[in-house]
């Protein structure tokens, strides 16, 4: 049984477009890319590990990858391909991880912006863009990066039950390490 399966009903309302809802077994790792202030406001280890919105480490790798070969800052091609829309004023400068050692129930698909004409990160927005609605939601999708959403991250016995080992990556400068697997690590 999922550790979260009390949540895993929840689907995102906004941010992604679910694809599928998924059972994830561990051992994997996850990542996400967090912040160290949102909105003006310090963020804690906490408030960045309680997060829905996670990738798998391939995603992560990728990105990091392409940061390298394009000379574009990780933070700026996380806005673009995960959507973390400008406007939220998110700092985008910490790498979290967390082993996956029991089940987790998800959701699958690729990320969107909500409100892409407030957004400078976001795709430009022709009359033939695909608009795709769900609920009264109409969202524009970026869909170049499989985002995963954990319904009840939010909640420390979840994680108690599911996850092991966290720790936190600063990329400020990461450019230094050659590849992903080299940003030193710090358990959190």
């Amino acid at each position: 049984m999922a550790a979260n399966s009390n949540w895993s009903a929840n689907r995102p309302t906004s941010g992604m477009i679910p694809r599928k809802r998924e059972t994830l077994k561990g051992p994997l790792t996850l990542a996400r890319v967090g912040h160290s202030t949102k909105g003006g406001a310090l963020c804690s280890h906490e408030d960045n590990l309680g997060s829905p919105w996670w990738l798998s480490v391939g995603t992560l790798e990728y990105l990091w990858g392409l940061s390298r070969s394009s000379g574009t800052e990780l933070s700026t091609l996380v806005r673009q391909k995960c959507c973390v829309p400008l406007y939220w004023n998110s700092a985008c400068d910490l790498i979290y991880e967390f082993d996956l050692v029991g089940y987790l129930d998800c959701w699958i698909g690729p990320g969107t912006f909500l409100f892409p004409e407030k957004d400078q990160a976001a795709p430009t927005i022709t009359p033939t863009s695909p608009l795709w609605p769900i609920g009264d939601v109409v969202f524009f999708p970026a869909g170049e990066f499989p985002q995963i959403f954990i319904p009840g991250a939010w909640d420390k016995s979840v994680r108690q039950l599911a996850w092991s080992n966290a720790r936190v990556m600063d990329i400020n400068g990461a450019t230094q390490f050659g590849s992903y697997l080299s940003i030193p690590r710090t358990n959190v």
